[in-house]
C-alpha cells in the first residue's frame, strides 16, 4: 500500500516555469489516485536535468512478495500483455506510446496476489521478462519453463521477450491455487511453471531463453 512518496528535480537554467508545473501536475494527478502524497524532496538548478522519485510503503509484517518465496512446482503466471513499451519506444502509435509514456502501476493486483492467492513470489517487469524472469529464478534457486508471453497488439516476439519497461506483474502461485483468467479486466496469463534444477536457466519451449533484457550494468 503506498503511503507517501518524495521527489528530487534538478532543472536547467532553460527550463521554464510551465514545464515545472506540468511536469509536478501529471506527476500528482498519479498520486492522487495511488492515494500517496507528495511530503517533501529537493529542488535545484543544474548542467542537465535530473529527477529521482522515492516511493515509500507498507505491508504487514510477514506477507511482503519478494523473489525468493517460489518453489519447484509452483506455476509461473503474467498480467497483461508485454512488448508495448519497447513497441512504442520504437515509435510505435496510438496505445503503444501511451503504454510507454504512461504505464499503469498494478497496486491492485499486487494486492489481490498477496491476499487472495497466496501468491508464493512476485516483480514487476521492467527489464524486460527473459531477464527478469532469471532474477526471480536466481532468487527463488531453481529454473523455469515457459511458453511465449502473450504480445500486445503489434509487438513483435522479441519485443515481448526483452523489452523493458511493461510494469506488469511476474507471479507464482502454488500449483493447486485457480487462478482467474482475468483481474479488474486484466488478463492473467500462464506462462509455465518453476523447476528443480540450475538456478536461473529459463527455457522457453524447451530451448534456453537468453537473458536480454535491459541490463544496467552491461558494458
Amino acid at each position: 500500500e503506498p503511503r507517501f512518496f518524495l521527489v528530487s528535480l534538478a532543472v536547467t537554467r532553460r527550463t521554464g516555469s510551465d514545464w515545472v508545473d506540468a511536469f509536478y501536475r501529471g506527476m500528482l494527478r498519479l498520486a492522487r489516485r495511488a492515494g500517496a502524497p507528495l511530503v517533501g524532496g529537493d529542488l535545484a538548478c543544474g548542467e542537465k536535468l535530473v529527477c529521482d522519485i522515492v516511493v515509500c510503503g507498507a505491508v504487514p509484517r510477514g506477507t511482503a512478495l519478494r523473489r525468493d518465496g517460489a518453489r519447484a512446482g509452483d506455476a509461473i503466471y503474467v498480467s497483461g500483455r508485454l512488448g508495448g513499451s519497447a513497441l512504442g519506444l520504437s515509435g510505435g502509435p496510438g496505445a503503444a506510446k501511451r503504454r510507454h509514456l504512461r504505464p499503469e502501476p498494478r497496486l491492485a493486483l499486487g494486492t489481490f496476489l498477496r491476499e487472495r492467492l497466496g501468491a508464493t513470489a512476485a516483480m514487476d517487469l521492467s527489464d524486460g521478462l527473459s531477464l527478469d524472469l532469471l532474477r526471480l529464478c536466481q532468487a527463488s534457486r531453481l529454473s523455469a519453463a515457459i511458453t511465449a508471453p502473450p504480445r500486445f497488439p503489434g509487438a513483435s516476439p522479441e519485443q515481448a521477450l526483452h523489452g523493458g519497461e511493461d510494469y506488469e506483474l511476474l507471479f507464482t502461485v502454488p500449483p493447486r491455487v485457480r487462478v482467474p483468467a482475468e483481474f479488474e479486466g486484466l488478463s492473467l496469463t500462464r506462462l509455465g511453471v518453476m523447476q528443480k534444477g540450475r538456478a536461473g536457466t529459463v527455457l522457453l519451449d524447451g530451448k534456453r531463453l537468453p537473458p536480454l533484457g535491459y541490463d544496467h550494468f552491461r558494458s
